[in-house]
């Protein structure tokens, strides 16, 4: 049955989800969840359904034609709802995981990856030859990345400030260097070497402030809660749709836009803020 108690329980505040995610792609996965719910899967199986949907839409985009772009934006989509599946089953089943964590974070990379190569090989047979667009795109990748990691860095921090644990950022990252140092001498597992390795290359990209600052917890929490959303606008769920659209109306000139101007230029203005606000939380010796 469906309930809106239990959606609510199985999504975070507003602040704290990514907006599109919160608007469009949590309601629509919920009704996912719970149509599927009594099957015997877990949240990797939804994670490795978006990575199988990434794929599939970077073929698409590689084929370089108006329906390729259209059936490419389509999956982008798709990718965006499984990928607020996997964590909401987890909280409704209550199986989550870390290492369920690390391939979420591994199979948005792959996915991004994937839809922008095959946007970028796509553009340059659709444009038959250079294009500016085309040459474009691996750019906004570039900014994709440090977008997201900017964003993760501050949502993370919030958590870790709701959980009243204002190191916590720079636990997970020692913790996440020790399991991978373990299972590289053992010599074991190499697919978890390998998820290890590239989480901990994306984590290195996060802001991390040296020393870590640690802020009242209260007076930080209550001051983020109207930054963080702003940081969402340049997450991962606001590029893919945007980009989604712009496939589909065959606009991608939108995107660039959104991504090499919009974006940083927003980036910028969201920074100052968040450390004006900072500066008048008061630190913890």
């Amino acid at each position: 049955m469906i309930s809106f108690g239990e959606y609510k329980g199985s999504i975070g505040k507003f602040y704290n989800e990514e907006p599109f995610d919160f608007l469009i792609y949590r309601p629509i996965a919920y009704l996912i969840v719970k149509l599927t719910y009594g099957l015997p899967l877990t949240p990797n199986h939804f994670s490795f359904l978006s990575i199988l949907t990434s794929i599939t839409a970077g073929l698409f985009l590689a084929m370089g034609t108006g329906q390729g772009f259209l059936w490419g934006g389509i999956g982008i989509v798709f990718f965006c709802v499984w990928d607020c599946c996997d964590g909401m089953l987890a909280r409704m089943k209550k199986n989550g995981s870390m290492y369920g964590k690390y391939v979420d974070r591994v199979s948005d990379l792959f996915a991004n990856t994937s839809f922008l190569l095959g946007a970028f090989i796509g553009f340059h047979k659709y444009q038959s030859g250079f294009s500016l667009i085309a040459i474009s795109i691996p750019v906004c990748g570039v900014f994709i990345l440090v977008h997201v990691a900017t964003y993760q860095f501050y949502k993370n921090q919030m958590d870790c400030y709701l959980a009243n644990n204002p190191a916590g950022q720079k636990r997970e990252l020692e913790n996440l260097e020790a399991s991978y140092r373990r299972l590289k001498e053992s010599q074991t597992q190499p697919f978890h070497v390998i998820l290890l390795k590239t989480c901990l290359l994306f984590s290195k990209l996060q802001k991390e402030p040296k020393p870590i600052v640690e802020y009242d917890v209260g007076a930080y929490v209550k001051a983020n809660k109207l930054i963080l959303p702003l940081w969402g606008v340049l997450a991962g769920s606001t590029h893919l749709t945007i980009f989604a659209v712009a496939l589909v109306v065959r606009q991608i000139e939108v995107y660039v836009v959104y991504a090499l101007l919009f974006a940083n230029l927003w980036a910028m203005l969201v920074f100052r803020i968040q450390r004006g606000a900072n500066n008048k939380v008061r630190v913890v010796p």
